[in-house]
């Protein structure tokens, strides 16, 4: 996994307590945000790495909420 994927997914679950506790909002978050894609995500940006993989943001954030038990839900 890479170190800023876990850091970028760190600073949302402190920032919006709201997607600790949902990994959609987690990822619409984090495409916002740090890849860009403000509109709806097709099928095609996910399946051609034009945003990050939505199981390494999902894994991020179980590491993240595993090791800080203040970002837990």
């Amino acid at each position: 996994m890479k170190k800023d994927v876990k850091e970028n997914v760190q600073f949302l679950l402190e920032r919006y307590p709201a997607t600790r506790t949902c990994d959609l909002k987690l990822l619409a978050m984090y495409w916002s945000i740090y890849d860009g894609f403000e509109n709806i995500i097709y099928y095609e940006d996910v399946y051609y790495g034009h945003v990050t993989k939505p199981e390494s943001i999902r894994r991020a954030r179980q590491k993240i909420q595993k090791e800080n038990i203040l970002l837990k839900t």
